[in-house]
């Protein structure tokens, strides 16, 4: 009766002793495919070291030079003035004193915005490219900024024509700081004039009118003669 459990023992050690080595060959072997992924992934690092210090030098240079040369176009560019001329009679004595002075030969405020929009399009081409020096493929991001762009286009319709109006009244002098015009059914001085709205003060010296450029359609020029402030 004892030969039975005997051979049942010797037969469930050999069955363990299977087991654990089979257990033992499945860990050595996945122990051996994660040191060929590490030293495949340190290769790799060390292949692609090269790329990135040179896609990280490529960008702080890039970022440097779009810095300096911008600022260097928008100094020049404020730096250009014009002497104002104008006829003293049937002027005030405000009006008398802008006459003989110096103003910017472009608006500042354009000067401004276009810069700052040049900037962040050259500083955006910029990190693509450093992006695709580590051997990235960038169409991915091109077609992010593209549906991005056009998502946020659509969000600020009213916005942007706002803006294309304001650099088109800036940039062709519709009419500056000091005429007294008529414009989207107001009247009034223009005491600021911005990218995207134009101030207008009333006659009462109190009322304040802020226009949207997008909404400027005919703009009525007052000379002092119908000038209601020297009548």
């Amino acid at each position: 009766s004892l030969d039975p459990k005997i051979k049942f023992l010797s037969s469930a050690e050999s069955l363990l002793a299977v087991a654990m080595a089979t257990n033992s060959t499945e860990a050595l072997s996945k122990l051996s495919e994660l040191e060929k992924m590490s030293e495949k992934w340190a290769q790799e690092a060390v292949d692609m070291l090269p790329s990135l210090a040179m896609a990280l030098v490529s960008l702080l240079i890039g970022w440097w030079l779009i810095g300096c040369i911008l600022g260097y176009l928008r100094s020049k560019l404020l730096s250009v003035k014009v002497q104002v001329k104008g006829d003293l009679e049937g002027s005030d004595e405000s009006d008398s004193e802008l006459v003989g002075s110096e103003k910017h030969a472009v608006d500042p405020t354009l000067v401004t915005f276009l810069s700052n929009a040049l900037n962040a399009v050259l500083k955006i081409i910029l990190v693509i490219t450093c992006v695709g020096m580590l051997g990235v493929k960038t169409t991915s991001f091109l077609a992010i900024l593209t549906a991005s762009t056009f998502a946020i286009g659509l969000a600020l319709q009213g916005q942007l024509a706002n803006l294309a109006a304001g650099v088109m009244i800036i940039l062709f002098r519709s009419f500056k700081l000091g005429d007294y015009v008529d414009i989207a059914g107001v009247h009034g001085e223009v005491i600021d004039l911005s990218i995207f709205t134009t101030t207008l003060k009333g006659d009462n010296n109190v009322t304040v009118h802020i226009v949207p450029n997008g909404s400027i359609g005919t703009i009525t020029i007052h000379t002092d003669k119908y000038n209601p402030k020297h009548s």
